[in-house]
């Protein structure tokens, strides 16, 4: 079985067996002869029951009823149903009662709670289980006809004053019990209820009767209780009330005291109708006094509420009068006050602030005492820390001397702050509006809000635009890794500057200058996306037009200087031939530096023809091959392998290696005997592949050392020109890509010369 459901059913289990034992208790020390008590506290302790539990521990009332009547030996079987069914009913009626209608407390903070458990749960709820257990036990034999009335009459006083004295004692007791507070006011209590016994043992025992008895009736009751509804509260009533109720009958059922009877007697209604009356007189002090504490103590509560509202607020609070005489002022920042609060309380408005600023505050006074309010209504004042800007809301107030005419709390809140925010939104707002185009996103990058350049820009009108994504303007010029690029560094710096390519609305691009920063809130979140652009479309035309103009200038002035320096070459080698005319005996040194130049002079001649500054390695080959030719009157035979068509020679280079094939050609010219049969070949080097191809030039000669000298010159003369040129062309040789070799190979002599870059640089088409 479910733990829970066991658990419930053993509490009403619990229940019922406390009811049997409370019944048997009450049957046989407060009834006497047989009849019912005038006070059955199982019928308050049954409605008490299903007041904390519920409906459901009306079985238990039914159970523990069934076995108290059950277990009396001169009942029969039928009449204990039939009471313990009554005792159910009774106390459900009752509770149906309480809780049908209107709010109900179970620690009964109100008086009204109380009367509806003495009118509702008592007095009509009693009167149905007194008829129907009259009807069971007629039923059952159990009384007479005649006795019927009587027996309905004591049942319903018993369960009456059952439930007015027990349900309170248990409902409000269980609160005490389980929270007990011992205070100052212990022995003050103790004292009162020690009184309250003294009293009721004296009145119902007989206790002290030749001495005191006489002026010490239950009559002093109603002063004590009065003390105790003072002091103690609805607690210690209830428990006064129910300890008098039991001296009473226990009294009447030892035959003792002034009540003293088991019929019902006056002596016995008396005794009723003075604890009824008791118990109002009590319960009624009590809650009152128990609601002007609750009072008082919402008083305080709500002063310290307002106390604490007041500090929270930033605000200067002032209570004025209609004439701007300051009476009041509450504020936790005086600093914000054009005078101390001593010297403002009592002086007039206009003899403290600015002519213009009094004026707004007796024009909001009056605005107030006419319509019932006024906001909106601002001042400025001069204070020590600066200018400050106060915003004022006004409401009368109600006051103690409707002489004193009205009054009106005056809220005058510092708004310096957002008057300069709203400075800065409309320089803002003006700045927006620029030549620049601008747009505002959030942080899903939809946009928010465009302004007019932006319209222009893009061809597209705002509407258009707003709500939707900057993908619409972008083009096809930028891949992704662009754009990643791109918000990578804004994640990294807040922004990123730079060019990029738009579309327009009609489709045409468009290149744009500009900024896309974002915007952080307070917890560093990006909230917002702010973007600026300009069209920088016509000034990169411009641009891309300079730039072309400017390289068709250079282009032309670099072919007109290459063009110039190879005719001034050639004149100069005209110059060295005519000398050599005039003086045949320095035909030698001449020769070779007519040679040079026309080296120098072929370089220029192939650079006049491409801007690029880079020679061909075949053609340079070729044309200093012709000038050695020309200049020696030989043959030179020059075979190029394929594809090197596009090998060229970078710009720095190709002066110094132009005279580096010359000396190497000039000396297999010169040292080849009478008939040179001087060879070239251009070939790749195979062991080398990209990109670090090279190429090998081979110059072979024929070996003769006795060949003849030349113009005239003497073979001293010839092998130092020979060492010379070596001189020159190891000093001429780049530092890095080139390397020379020479060794003789059978007849021939060879020189070999390895080129591979940075010397070297392949064009991809020939």
């Amino acid at each position: 079985m479910n733990p829970p459901r066991v658990q419930g059913w053993l509490k009403i289990c619990a229940v019922a067996l406390v009811y049997a034992v409370l019944s048997r208790a009450s049957l046989a020390y407060l009834s006497g002869n047989g009849a019912p008590s005038i006070f059955w506290p199982p019928a308050g302790f049954a409605l008490t029951a299903l007041l904390l539990g519920g409906r459901r521990y009306a079985l238990s009332v039914l159970i523990g009823s069934a076995l108290a009547n059950g277990s009396d030996p001169h009942g029969s079987v039928w009449g204990a149903l039939g009471l313990a069914g009554t005792n159910a009913m009774e106390a459900m009626v009752g509770f149906w009662l309480i809780q049908h209608r209107g709010t109900f407390s179970v620690r009964l903070e109100r008086l009204s709670d109380y009367f509806r458990v003495m009118i509702l749960g008592g007095f009509v709820a009693a009167a149905a289980g007194a008829l129907a257990g009259a009807v069971a036990l007629r039923l059952a034999g159990a009384i007479s006809d005649a006795n019927f009335a009587v027996s309905v009459l004591r049942w319903w006083m018993g369960d009456v004053l059952g439930i007015v004295l027990l349900t309170p004692v248990l409902l409000v007791g269980r609160t005490m019990i389980a929270r007990p507070v011992f205070s100052a006011r212990t022995l003050e209590l103790a004292l009162a209820f020690l009184l309250a016994f003294m009293v009721g043992q004296i009145s119902h025992f007989n206790w002290f009767a030749s001495t005191v008895g006489a002026v010490v009736g239950d009559y002093w009751m109603f002063l004590i209780v009065a003390w105790i509804a003072v002091r103690a509260g609805l607690t210690g009533v209830a428990l006064v009330l129910l300890m008098a109720a039991l001296q009473g009958v226990l009294g009447s059922h030892h035959g003792a005291g002034f009540y003293s009877s088991d019929s019902l007697q006056p002596q016995q209604l008396h005794f009723w109708f003075f604890l009824l009356l008791l118990s109002t007189v009590g319960v009624a002090l009590a809650a009152h006094f128990a609601e002007h504490e609750r009072t008082i103590s919402d008083l305080l509560l709500a002063r310290k509420r307002q106390d604490a509202m007041l500090v929270a607020i930033p605000d200067l609070l002032f209570e004025v009068d209609l004439d701007g005489r300051y009476h009041n002022i509450f504020t936790h920042h005086p600093q914000l006050l054009v005078a101390p609060e001593a010297d403002l309380r009592g002086s007039l408005i206009k003899d403290r602030l600015p002519p213009d600023a009094a004026k707004e505050v007796l024009a909001s006074l009056q605005q107030a005492n006419e319509q019932g309010f006024s906001v909106g209504r601002q001042i400025e004042l001069d204070l020590p820390q600066g200018r400050v800007w106060f915003e004022l809301s006004v409401s009368p107030m109600a006051t103690d001397l409707p002489s004193a005419g009205p009054h009106f709390i005056v809220m005058s809140r510092d708004i310096t702050a957002r008057k300069l925010a709203e400075q800065d939104l409309r320089i803002a707002a003006i700045a927006f509006e620029n030549q620049e185009g601008m747009f505002v996103a959030d942080a899903e990058h939809r946009i928010l809000r465009v302004n007019k350049a932006f319209t222009e820009i893009t061809g597209y009108a705002a509407e258009e635009i707003v709500g939707r994504h900057p993908m619409l303007f972008r083009s096809d010029q930028h891949g992704e890794a662009f754009y990643a690029e791109v918000f990578d560094t804004i994640r990294r710096t807040g922004q990123w500057q730079g060019e990029i390519w738009s579309r327009r609305k009609s489709g045409e691009l468009i290149s744009v200058l500009g900024t896309l920063t974002e915007v952080r809130d307070e917890q560093q979140r990006v909230t917002h996306y702010v973007r600026t652009l300009i069209d920088n479309t016509h000034r990169k035309l411009q641009e891309q037009q300079r730039l072309e103009r400017e390289a068709q200038l250079r282009d032309t002035l670099v072919l007109e200087v290459h063009h110039r320096v190879k005719n001034s070459l050639q004149g100069v080698t005209g110059v060295l031939r005519q000398h050599v005319q005039r003086h045949p005996s320095s035909a030698g040194p001449i020769t070779q530096a007519i040679a040079q130049v026309q080296s120098i002079a072929a370089i220029h001649g192939l650079q006049g023809r491409d801007v690029s500054g880079e020679v061909q390695l075949r053609e340079l080959l070729c044309a200093v091959a012709h000038g050695v030719q020309s200049i020696w009157h030989i043959a030179v035979a020059v075979d190029v392998a394929p594809g090197l068509g596009n090998c060229c020679v970078v710009q720095p280079e190709a002066v110094p290696l132009a005279l580096v094939l010359n000396e190497l050609l000039s000396n297999a010219v010169k040292h080849g005997g009478p008939e040179p049969n001087v060879r070239i070949k251009l070939e790749l080097i195979a062991e080398l592949a990209a990109p670090d191809r090279g190429v090998r030039i081979l110059i072979a000669n024929a070996r003769h050392d006795d060949a003849p000298v030349r113009d005239g010159a003497t073979s001293s003369d010839v092998m130092k020109r020979r060492s010379a040129g070596l001189e020159l062309v190891a000093a001429l040789l780049p530092r890095r890509g080139a390397l020379m070799r020479q060794h003789s190979q059978g007849p021939q002599f060879l020189s070999t010369l390895e080129l591979t870059p940075p010397v070297l640089h392949w064009q991809l088409h020939d």
